[in-house]
């Protein structure tokens, strides 16, 4: 079959556009290109794609072709080199941000307890250990200083009214 058959065979109305065909070898050496639905085709055949387009004035066809077989093993080769690297990537940079949210996490619950027992009252005599050096242990710096200081007025206090209990006309203000 000639490229001006395979071209009227795809493409009745104006002899242009793609087209799949099959192309084989006969026995006497010749290439041959038959369309999908003929019966005889060998299994050596190769599918192919093809465009062509009928060029009227000097009755020829301009037509180009391409190997699906190849076009699926760029295809395959594309997703080896492009897609594998992408998910190692992501799965890298996954496990990057998951290990840097728990080292910015892990010292929040025992300054949360420590700052509940403070609002209940409860001023702990622990102070926050294992402090990173980041803003989050710039916090826990922060709130050791002010737990210090407040652990300080407390004693200042607790011996003022010890003092003032030693004075015999001293009484409470609140009840």
């Amino acid at each position: 079959m000639s490229s001006i058959d395979l071209v009227r065979a795809n493409n009745t109305e104006n002899l242009e556009g793609f087209f799949d065909y099959l192309l084989y070898t006969d026995p006497g050496g010749d290439a041959l290109a038959v369309t999908l639905n003929n019966s005889s085709i060998p299994k050596t055949a190769i599918t192919k794609t093809g465009y062509g387009t009928y060029f009227e004035p000097w009755d020829w066809v301009i037509f180009n072709s391409v190997n699906l077989d190849e076009i699926a093993e760029l295809k395959q080769s594309i997703s080896s080199s492009i897609v594998i690297p992408t998910l190692l990537v992501i799965i890298t940079l996954s496990l990057l941000v998951t290990l840097i949210s728990i080292s910015i996490t892990r010292p929040l619950p025992e300054t949360i307890l420590q700052i509940e027992q403070i609002s209940g009252q409860k001023i702990s005599e622990e102070s926050l250990d294992d402090i990173p050096r980041d803003e989050l242990g710039d916090l826990a710096r922060s709130f050791n200083q002010m737990l210090s200081r407040m652990r300080h007025q407390a004693k200042s206090e607790s011996q003022l009214e010890e003092k003032l209990r030693q004075h015999k006309n001293w009484r409470p203000l609140v009840n």
